[in-house]
Order: C-alpha cells, then structure tokens, then sequence
C-alpha cells in the first residue's frame, strides 16, 4: 500500500493484528471512547495504522469522517487532537518526541498489559495541541 494513499477499510482489515487480550482491549477501547465523547463530532479523523479496525470501529459512533492511512508524515498542521496507541513504550518515546517539539502535550496516558506473562506493554496516550 502507499503510505499516503486512504485504506480501503473493507478489504485493508481483512488480514490484519488485532488485540489477543479482550479484557485490555475493552479497557483501550473504553479509554479512548470516553475522551472522544467531549470532541466535536464533525472534525474529520485520522487514523493511523488503523490495523483491523479496532478503533475505527468505536471511532465510527462519534464521527462522520474517518480517514485511515499508514503514515505519520501526514499529520495536520491543523490537527488538535491525537490519540497514540503504541506497542512499544520505547518507539512511543521517540515517536512523540516531534509532537511534543511541535505544540502538542500528553493529556492522558496508561500503560496496558495487554501480553500477560511477557515484557511487552502497550501505550495509550491523549495528546493535544496546546501552542
């Protein structure tokens, strides 16, 4: 797939991850469900690494206009707020570290064992554009 290109949710998901654990994903799903509830359900979203469509799906009951795309090089100087959900603690580091740089702040975060019995946690951030 191109980076930039839309994904075409009905086949793009089709193969794609999706969350082994159902008690922490229904907790991550919650999370993020209860911090769009506040957002005006008219701004146009984009979702990143979209995946199986775990979150677009709850995504969907807020939002009229969903975008899916596989590349972070596309963000919006426009955009006010990101939801980050990482795998990995130290790519989420690094990752935010130019959104940070560019205005925006980490509202809310949790760290979620979503892997029992290994050493793999996963990330889930509220960071909004506050300059």
């Amino acid at each position: 797939l191109d980076d930039n290109a839309p994904l075409d949710f009905s086949k793009d998901y089709q193969a794609s991850f999706s969350q082994g654990h159902t008690i922490q994903n229904d907790f991550m799903r919650d999370w993020v469900k209860g911090h769009i509830e506040s957002l005006d359900s008219s701004s146009t979203v984009l979702e990143l690494f979209s995946g199986s469509g775990n979150f677009t799906e709850i995504l969907q009951e807020k939002f009229s206009k969903i975008t899916g795309l596989k590349s972070l090089n596309v963000l919006s100087p426009q955009l006010k707020h990101l939801f980050y959900v990482s795998c990995n603690p130290d790519s989420f580091l690094k990752d935010i570290k130019p959104l940070l740089d560019d205005g925006f702040e980490i509202e809310d975060l949790k760290i979620v064992d979503a892997f029992v019995h290994t050493p793999h946690m996963e990330v889930v951030s509220y960071l909004k554009k506050v300059r």
